[in-house]
């Protein structure tokens, strides 16, 4: 069950020191709006001096878990061990008003996650079902996955804590980050999709 909404982090980030898949520094700005109380969903806009990004973010297990994205079409999703060999999944698109889909997965380890396993699923907005494959792997310090639920296809990335997969999907250009927060000031990694190691982004009020 994903947690209440933080305290106190809405309004105006300065983005305090950031570096690029290059290795190159960039500056600028972040928003930051609670778009829903009860679920926790927060509003995100990175304005920066290379570009211009939003997101959605949610305040889960002290941290805000964000996707971002420079089109519509991605998303986050949570995975985590119930018990041994069944996982469950909740995912929320940036274009949702708050409804989360869900997804359960079996045959699957706590240590790992990857490996290829069967997926069903449910999209809140038509209340449909779905079913395909879902493959995990990891690439240097992250997580990737890809779901194949025909006809769609949705690649992701993101990284593992404890028991907790989270991840980013989507189909084009789209990222992951997550925020560690104390006091005024946010500690930051993310990456982009297709990368092998995170980057750093902290931000200061």
């Amino acid at each position: 069950m994903l947690t209440a909404p933080a305290p106190d982090i809405e309004g105006l980030w300065r983005l305090s020191h950031g570096v690029d898949t290059k290795g190159n520094s960039y500056t600028g700005n972040v928003y930051v709006t609670l778009d829903s109380a009860e679920t926790g969903l927060y509003r995100i806009k990175w304005e920066l001096s290379t570009h211009h990004y939003s997101g959605l973010g949610i305040w889960h297990k002290n941290c805000l878990w964000t996707a971002w994205g420079a089109a519509e079409g991605f998303g986050l999703a949570f995975f985590e061990v119930v018990q041994q060999g069944f996982v469950r999944g909740r995912w929320i698109g940036v274009e949702s008003t708050g409804q989360w889909g869900e997804e359960t997965i079996r045959g699957i380890g706590a240590e790992s996650f990857i490996g290829q396993y069967p997926i069903t699923g449910i999209r809140p907005r038509a209340d449909s079902h779905y079913s395909g494959n879902i493959t995990f792997d990891k690439s240097g310090s992250l997580y990737t996955a890809v779901w194949d639920v025909t006809p769609i296809q949705y690649t992701g990335i993101g990284i593992k804590q404890e028991e907790m997969l989270a991840l980013s999907f989507g189909r084009f250009d789209y990222g992951f980050a997550k925020y560690v927060f104390e006091a005024d000031v946010a500690l930051g990694k993310w990456a982009r999709v297709g990368a092998r190691k995170l980057n750093v982004e902290n931000w200061a009020r």
